[in-house]
């Protein structure tokens, strides 16, 4: 079996594993708002996306929250394009309903994160603003009320501009989305004639299509939901970076331990000095963001990481 020594004595490669986002013509702009987009970040936690935008409509892509993307490899270079599900009117009304059916028969489920009418502001059930509720169109009935049964399962926030924002939670969203095939591409087709026929061919197809939820925070890449990956403790990050707001959760995809350990990624259930040797040598501005010095040092501690294997 492979050591630890024996990887923190071999070489580091050369070759550096990069995420390129391509950019739609609306990338300047989000919907709604006219607001410039500003210079990616490389942070899952910071909340304009950075250089992560729907390709489509221009609207921020965050870490946490379930996309689809396209994504073309070129050597070690993988061209990414994003979708967000709001763009193409999803998630439907009947899929999140089948979801809360199924969440309903778990009484604990239903405990655990049922919201009444009462937390929710007045401003909640009248004069709601058409922008903020443009992303889940379907969970509102023709009246423009929440459906009641779907409390449970939203957060609500507010922007930037006072417009009122729901989140529903990212697990029950994931459930509820379908999964990147041939009818979805044809609604991408329908809705986004011209950006849609911009994309290469290979991009055109659904199996360049899957859904994600994370990005890792060295390389960029997504790391699609039941893929494995490797992330510091959640309790690791938050006793070190209290004052870094750029930083919510760091993660590394098993594509990043494949370039630099090959066939052995498969073996090392986690990052070891080789890795951490890479990760420092090629991604210098995300290390960068690493502060204050405590939690640098904690990353590139081999007992600060877990792997996160699928759920089977």
């Amino acid at each position: 079996m492979r050591s630890v020594y024996g990887e923190a004595i071999a070489p580091v490669s050369d070759m550096r594993r990069m995420a390129y986002y391509a950019v739609g013509k609306n990338h300047g702009q989000m919907r709604g708002s006219g607001s410039r987009s500003g210079n990616g970040s490389g942070s899952n936690g910071v909340m304009n996306g950075g250089n992560r935008k729907c390709y489509f409509t221009g609207e921020p892509v965050i870490g946490g929250r379930p996309f689809y993307a396209g994504c073309v490899q070129q050597g070690l270079r993988t061209l990414i394009v994003f979708c967000l599900p709001s763009a193409l009117g999803l998630p439907r009304r009947e899929d999140l309903e089948k979801v809360t059916e199924m969440e309903m028969s778990t009484p604990q489920q239903m405990i655990a994160g049922q919201r009444s009418t009462d937390e929710l502001s007045r401003r909640t059930l009248t004069g709601l603003s058409t922008a903020a509720l443009s992303q889940h169109d379907s969970i509102y009935n023709d009246e423009g009320f929440v459906l009641s049964e779907l409390f449970h399962s939203t957060a609500w926030t507010e922007d930037e501009n006072g417009n009122l924002c729901e989140s529903l939670n990212a697990d029950f969203l994931l459930q509820a989305l379908p999964d990147p095939d041939r009818d979805l591409l044809l609604n991408m087709q329908k809705t986004f004639p011209e950006q849609f026929a911009s994309l290469s061919p290979q991009l055109r197809r659904p199996h360049c299509w899957r859904l994600y939820v994370k990005f890792c925070f060295f390389s960029g890449l997504p790391i699609a939901d039941g893929e494995m990956y490797y992330k510091v403790l959640d309790e690791v990050v938050t006793a070190n970076s209290k004052k870094n707001k750029m930083i919510d959760e760091i993660t590394l995809s098993h594509e990043v331990m494949e370039a630099v350990s090959g066939e052995s990624a498969e073996i090392l259930t986690l990052p070891g000095n080789k890795t951490f040797q890479y990760l420092q040598k090629h991604y210098k501005q995300q290390c960068a963001k690493l502060t204050p010095q405590k939690l640098y040092k904690k990353v590139f501690d081999r007992s600060s990481w877990v792997r996160v294997m699928p759920e089977v």
